[in-house]
C-alpha cells in the first residue's frame, strides 16, 4: 500500500538518519520524485548545476528525461558538489539504501514507509499544489496518465476545500 509522509514524518525521518548520505538520498527523492535505481545510477555529468536540471538516462522506460531542480535540491547538490562526492562519477556512491532507510523509518516512528513512498509523495504534494497530471506523468516519468494517477492521493482537507468551493461559488 502506498504511504504519503505528512511532513512532520518528513522531519522525524530526516532527523533519524544514521548517515549524512542517506539523508541526502530522501531529500533527492522527494525533491526529484526519480525511482531508487535511478537516484543510485545517477552520474554526475548528467547534473547541470547551470541550467538547474537533472537528465535522467538509465530509465524503466528507456526514455530519457529531464527534471528541474528546485532550490531545496539545488541547496543539496551545490553541497555535494562543492564537498567532492564522487565515486566513479555517481552522485550517491552505493548500491543499496534500503536497511539504512528502514531503521531510521523505524526510529522515526513511520516503519511502514518504502522507499518508493517518496516517489508518491513527490508525486502528490505536485498535485496538491496545483501541478496538472500531465507535468506530473512527465517528471515522474510514465507513457500514461492513468499510470501517474496511482502515484497521486488527495488527502481530507483539499476534498473538504474542493466541496466547500462550490459554496463559494454560487454566492
Amino acid at each position: 500500500m502506498e504511504r504519503i509522509l505528512s511532513p512532520e514524518e518528513e522531519k522525524r525521518l530526516l532527523e533519524n538518519c544514521a548517515s549524512k548520505p542517506v539523508k541526502d538520498f530522501i531529500v533527492f527523492g522527494l525533491n526529484t520524485g526519480m525511482r531508487m535505481s535511478e537516484i543510485l545510477s545517477l552520474e554526475w555529468k548528467n547534473v547541470s548545476l547551470e541550467q538547474r536540471a537533472i537528465l535522467v538516462t538509465m530509465t524503466k522506460s528507456g526514455k530519457n528525461r529531464k527534471i528541474p531542480i528546485n532550490d531545496t535540491l539545488y541547496s543539496l547538490l551545490t553541497k555535494l558538489h562543492d564537498n567532492g562526492r564522487n565515486s566513479n562519477g555517481r552522485m550517491f556512491p552505493y548500491t543499496n539504501v534500503y536497511w539504512s532507510f528502514k531503521k531510521a523509518t523505524r526510529l522515526a516512528g513511520i516503519p511502514e514507509v518504502r522507499l518508493h513512498d517518496l516517489r508518491h509523495t513527490f508525486a502528490t504534494r505536485l498535485i496538491e499544489s496545483g501541478v496538472d497530471i500531465i507535468t506530473v506523468r512527465d517528471l515522474l516519468g510514465h507513457s500514461h496518465s492513468t499510470v501517474t494517477e496511482r502515484y497521486t492521493h488527495p488527502n481530507e482537507s483539499l476534498k473538504r476545500v474542493a466541496v466547500e468551493s462550490l459554496i463559494q461559488d454560487r454566492q
